[in-house]
């Protein structure tokens, strides 16, 4: 039966009225409608909540409650006494699931100490046979949600209660624990001949073997082999070679994980240890440094692996022939004939000969001399594809492919510098200009060192830069044009230059600070406005008439011409309101208003200009009432 409530008060009230899904009223108290569970035996949901024990903290004793639709009241099946919910108003457990896998769900609740976990189910038996909820995939990911985002009970992609019709077969593999053999357990010498792999399913399990159309994985990978079923379980057959590269060529002990998926998508795995002492002939390639343009160079490439029985080794050398040109290929071991081919541009056929004991005398077996040619690219690759080796009975076995990235790099030629949208000029008190510098060829170091110098090369006071190129102008009052230099950091010389025009810059008023005290807290004292960082700021403990300013001294008096101030972060209302006053008195006499802040200000930095004549010795900004004189940075300037 589906009921519905109309809460009657506050959203967590018990009165209010309850109705059938026909609308027929049948009570005036709502019951809990925290979390619905299938609990005992019959198909419809009981009710999982908690009784208060907390409320402050906001935890509770877990209890499951059935609902006597006859008499319109809850009866209590189940109190978890000892235990406790996680949280308030929902009284969570730690986990609402079918985990023991009949249909109906456990709870996992934690004791009231937090030291250990309890699994509740019930023992009541049910004449439904419904498979295991947690094979149904909705039902699983709802199990998943319930653990990171906003808890509610989980529910089938079906619907289970009722009156309901059969539940349908679940779309899930099983994955049956099984007993690997693998034979031989030690491999060892050459890699010719078969291995053989046993796979031993469960006796509970035996029904589930299917032949037809069965896959094999080795670690996670699926891999060739020629399964057959065998009694207790799969039979596979494979070559060691390709077994070994299954693998992924490992020596030692090594544990091996085999999985065979049944047609019918039942998944039967083991695990096995083989000792591995051999491994096959492969073909590797020695890191070489980078390579400027223009210069020669080679890559050596060894032999590694065993013997078995090589005689010749074919290979397609793969490269750009716009970046390298291939020069040359010779032997490192005496004895070894190499022939090469190429029917077109970055692409040469080699073929390397020799009797079997040639190709194992020493690791390093050919060379390849290559240039690099006049390009701009900064890596390029040299690759091994198409390789076989064939054995003295002329046995044809593929190699694994083996590539080489090589760096190309070039001497700076030219730097160009240029300011940010094409912009030569600072024009604002406190501007700033972003450089860059455009290093040529693109393969080139493209690191520089910035510098900033008056016009005829000397030292300068007007502007100052960053190691990443960002310009600025003074804080003294100086303008004028200077000129920026890109250096190249290459040792080549070459340097970038830009002229850049500086103006309007104006004198930072200094002097000594002062303000309203007792901050708020430690770290947010009037001075904090004057330190030139914008994460800290003045945070006055009364919320009224706080203020901080700055005394320029006797005889000192100085003509405000611009105001720039930084709001706290995430408080510019606190400034609304809030007034630039000057005082020729004392800092806390005597003081007119220069400005009013009369709307809330941006966030980040704020400029004023003033256009008063009036000179003063004390400068300060005074909070509006409930503004606590909140401010990060303030700045005063004069001509």
């Amino acid at each position: 039966m589906l009921k519905l409530g109309a809460v009657g008060g506050a959203w967590n009230d018990r009165e209010g009225y309850l109705y059938t899904a026909n609308g027929e009223k049948i009570g005036d108290e709502i019951p809990t409608s925290n979390f619905a569970i299938w609990w005992d035996g019959d198909l419809s949901r009981e009710l999982l909540d908690h009784d208060w024990t907390d409320y402050d903290v906001g935890i509770g004793t877990p209890r499951i409650d059935k609902w006597n639709y006859e008499n319109n009241e809850l009866e209590n099946i189940l109190k978890m006494e000892g235990t406790t919910s996680n949280n308030g108003t929902k009284g969570n457990p730690a986990l609402q699931a079918d985990i023991i896998g009949d249909w109906r769900e456990e709870v996992i609740v934690r004791d009231i100490e937090s030291t250990e976990l309890r699994l509740y189910t019930t023992t009541d038996l049910t004449e439904h046979r419904i498979p295991t909820l947690m094979h149904d995939s909705v039902y699983r990911l709802g199990i998943a949600w319930q653990n990171v985002a906003y808890n509610q009970p989980p529910h089938t992609s079906y619907f289970l209660g009722n009156d309901m019709e059969e539940a349908p077969k679940p779309n899930a593999n099983f994955i049956v624990p099984s007993t690997v053999d693998i034979n031989p357990d030690k491999l060892n010498g050459k890699l010719k001949g078969k291995l053989t792999i046993n796979v031993h399913v469960p006796d509970n399990a035996e029904n589930l073997v299917d032949g037809d159309s069965a896959t094999l994985a080795i670690n996670g990978e699926t891999v060739n082999g020629n399964i057959s079923v065998k009694s207790k379980g799969y039979q596979v057959k494979m070559e060691r070679r390709e077994f070994v590269r299954a693998i992924d060529r490992q020596i030692g002990d090594t544990e091996v994980r085999i999985s065979i998926t049944s047609a019918t998508g039942e998944i039967f795995v083991g695990t096995d240890t083989v000792n591995v002492q051999t491994s096959e002939p492969a073909l590797s390639v020695k890191e070489i440094d980078d390579v400027k343009v223009g210069d020669s160079f080679s890559l050596i490439y060894a032999m590694n692996g065993e013997g078995d029985n090589l005689r010749s080794i074919e290979m397609n050398l793969n490269y750009d022939p716009e970046q390298l040109e291939f020069v040359s290929v010779d032997p490192l071991v005496k004895k070894l004939k190499i022939t090469s081919d190429s029917e077109q541009p970055g692409e040469i056929r080699l073929k390397v000969e020799g009797t079997p004991n040639r190709f194992f005398n020493d690791p390093d077996l050919i060379k390849v001399n290559m240039k690099a040619k006049e390009t701009e690219a900064f890596t390029t690759d040299v690759t091994l594809t198409d390789m076989d080796y064939t054995t003295t009975s002329k046995e044809v076995v593929s190699m694994e492919d083996v590539a080489q990235s090589i760096n190309i790099f070039d001497e700076v030629s030219n730097i160009a510098v240029s300011g940010e949208d094409g912009v030569q000029a600072i024009d604002s008190n406190g501007g700033t200009l972003k450089l860059t510098a455009q290093v040529s060829p693109a393969n080139a170091n493209q690191n520089v060192e910035w510098a900033v110098t008056d016009i005829d090369g000397s030292d300068t006071d007007i502007a100052s830069i960053t190691s990443d190129g960002v310009l600025s102008g003074n804080t003294k009052g100086l303008n004028g044009e200077v000129k920026v230099i890109a250096e190249a950091m290459d040792g080549s010389g070459i340097a970038g230059e830009l002229i850049v025009d500086v103006s309007n810059q104006l004198a930072l008023v200094t002097g000594d600070l002062f303000g309203t005290t007792p901050a708020w807290s430690a770290g947010a004292e009037y001075d904090k406005a004057f330190d030139g960082n914008t994460s800290t700021f003045f945070d006055y403990q009364e919320a009224n008439a706080g203020y901080t300013g700055i005394d320029v001294g006797e005889g000192n008096q100085v003509e405000p011409a611009q105001i720039r101030f930084y709001p706290r972060e995430g408080f510019t209302r606190r400034m609304n309101g809030g007034k630039i006053q000057g005082s020729n008195v004392s800092p806390n006499e005597g003081f007119v208003d220069l400005y009013t802040i009369s709307s809330e200000p941006d966030s980040g930095w704020n400029v004023v200009e003033l256009s008063t004549e009036e000179t003063y010795r004390y400068l300060r900004y005074i909070s509006p009432d409930g503004g606590h004189a909140n401010i990060a940075e303030l700045e005063f300037y004069t001509q």
